[in-house]
């Protein structure tokens, strides 16, 4: 088992409180996790946090990679970069395998899939009129709207009725969604998929097509089209 390595300018063990006050608890919070004190970036002293189970955590940059993100430091071993399946998550939502660029099958999550619905778990509570309703949960939101311009805009595309205009998503929108659709399965972010080189315009095309579920709208217009065919009216 790999795991990516955060250095944090920290002393003592390592706690909830800390990997919130550095952002790391959507990667790494409910994850049994390790850390060593020693010297790292810059002379500072602090603590070098890895997922428990994989190399004993420790500053060696001869043998690592480091780039200061914010403020910490994320590393990955040069021999030993994590897998998909180090990465993955306990729980994963369905969805469909995409080959990133470090070669793995990594699984995009359904958020909106192609009859309209999210492929997300959805919370049960009340709606604005008032009526229990399951609705997206609200660190997904942002997600979803995204997913719907991504769907509207494939299907003005393809010359698909649209109920309005869809404005289409930015360069960095797409990075964004592509990041977010992957961390739903896996203990990643923006700064562990740079770090790994794992996307580039190519991949991320292939993750948000994955995200909108776009392979079964494709796969459901295939098998309806000999059927197309063979109602047709026969002359004479």
């Amino acid at each position: 088992m790999a795991s990516f390595l955060y250095f944090v300018p920290e002393q003592g063990a390592v706690s909830p409180a800390i990997l919130e006050r550095y952002g790391l608890s959507d990667r790494l919070a409910g994850a049994a996790v390790t850390s060593r004190a020693c010297r790292g970036p810059d002379g500072v002293e602090g603590l070098v946090i890895g997922l428990a189970g994989a190399a004993m955590p420790g500053w060696y940059p001869d043998r690592q990679r480091w780039v200061a993100v914010d403020q910490y430091h994320l590393g990955v071993w040069l021999d030993d970069p994590p897998t998909a399946r180090d990465l993955a998550r306990p729980t994963m939502s369905a969805g469909h395998a995409v080959i990133l660029r470090d070669e793995q099958r990594y699984i995009v999550p359904c958020v909106r899939l192609a009859i309209g619905f999210t492929g997300l778990s959805e919370v049960y509570r009340f709606d604005e009129s008032g009526q229990i309703a399951a609705t997206i949960e609200d660190r997904h939101r942002a997600l979803w709207d995204r997913a719907c311009r991504l769907f509207g805009e494939m299907a003005q595309a393809i010359g698909l009725p649209t109920e309005d205009p869809v404005e289409p998503l930015s360069r960095g929108e797409r990075f964004e969604s592509a990041v977010e659709a992957l961390a739903i399965n896996y203990r990643v972010g923006p700064a562990e998929i740079a770090a790994r080189e794992l996307v580039d315009t190519a991949t991320i095309q292939k993750i948000l097509e994955a995200a909108i579920d776009l392979p079964t709208f494709v796969a459901v217009g295939q098998a309806l089209e000999p059927g197309k065919k063979k109602s047709s009216p026969v002359s004479g």
